[in-house]
């Protein structure tokens, strides 16, 4: 979910023909759109010269009623009325896989000068670079045949500042590294997905899906980790942030087979409301899921 200038939100879903929901900042649905992404997966907001674009990640993956397809993905760039600019396809197109390559991204992010880089989180796990006008340039990672220190496993979400996992650098264009050490937690890897990041009181904070449920306690549930520089994480001081069990308005109590993809709608530097993908069933794999739709949960104010 992004939020543009004028206050709306616009979020991706997998609907077959209202794949972009548009709503008012109080939560009341405006519009909706989009019948060419049924496997919406990632949305980005880019800013160009006081213009806002959208950056539509469609992973190629989806459920309807109950079968669950798989097919190549894609990335549009539209405006905020959902005309298409252009769009970024299969790698090999350009070279830069080889055609049997599978190509499911996950995510998009714009950096400052226009380039767009996408990670391939669902498919041959590349970050790929190109410029403002959809031209590839370069790609870097993949998982099958590369280098340990270069490899990528789920390269899942990148974020606005270009970290995309545990791999850093002093500027988006370069050169990147691999963090040596991995994310631990009590000297073993931290198995995690789908990291929601943001800055508070002088430190970066992170929702991300336990995948193990080692860290706060609850199988595939929220996690609340801190850091002061975003790349060594105090995971021993880690919190549940968030369960699976959710209580609804009426009364009922309801335990969730998914509840991923953790996200903040922040108002004034603080977090009010937080927003999820979830679906019903024993959703071990995304064919168990019996139905699937975004929640909102309204945030306790923090006492004084």
């Amino acid at each position: 979910m992004v939020q543009v200038r004028d206050g709306r939100l616009f979020m991706v879903g997998d609907h077959p023909e209202h794949q972009l929901l548009v709503f008012n900042p109080d939560g009341k649905i405006l519009e909706s759109w989009g019948s060419a992404w049924p496997g919406g997966h990632g949305l980005t907001l880019a800013d160009e010269n006081g213009a806002e674009f959208l950056f539509i990640t469609d992973c190629g993956v989806w459920k309807a009623g109950t079968g669950s397809y798989k097919q190549t993905g894609r990335v549009t760039k539209t405006d905020l009325t959902g005309r298409e600019i252009f769009s970024i396809s299969h790698p090999a197109a350009v070279g830069a896989y080889e055609p049997k390559q599978p190509f499911n991204p996950t995510e998009t992010a714009v950096a400052p000068n226009g380039d767009i880089y996408v990670v391939d989180g669902y498919g041959s796990n590349f970050v790929l670079r190109y410029d403002r006008n959809g031209k590839f340039i370069a790609r870097f990672g993949g998982k099958a045949g590369v280098p340990a220190e270069q490899r990528l496993d789920t390269a899942h979400g990148i974020t606005g500042d270009l970290q995309v996992g545990v791999a850093h650098s002093a500027h988006y264009t370069g050169p990147w590294t691999r963090q040596p050490t991995p994310w631990l937690f009590r000297g073993k890897p931290a198995h995690v997905e789908d990291p929601f990041l943001w800055y508070e009181n002088g430190r970066v904070n992170a929702l991300m899906k336990d995948m193990t449920g080692d860290i706060c306690g609850e199988k595939f549930s929220g996690v609340h980790v801190t850091s002061p520089d975003g790349i060594n994480w105090d995971f021993d001081r880690a919190t549940l942030a968030y369960s699976r069990k959710l209580r609804w308005s009426d009364g009922r109590t309801t335990q969730q087979g998914f509840l991923e993809r953790p996200q903040l709608l922040i108002e004034n530097g603080v977090p009010t409301h937080l927003f999820c993908a979830t679906a019903e069933g024993p959703c071990l794999d995304l064919k168990d899921a019996i139905r699937t739709w975004n929640t909102v949960i309204p945030l306790k104010a923090p006492r004084n």
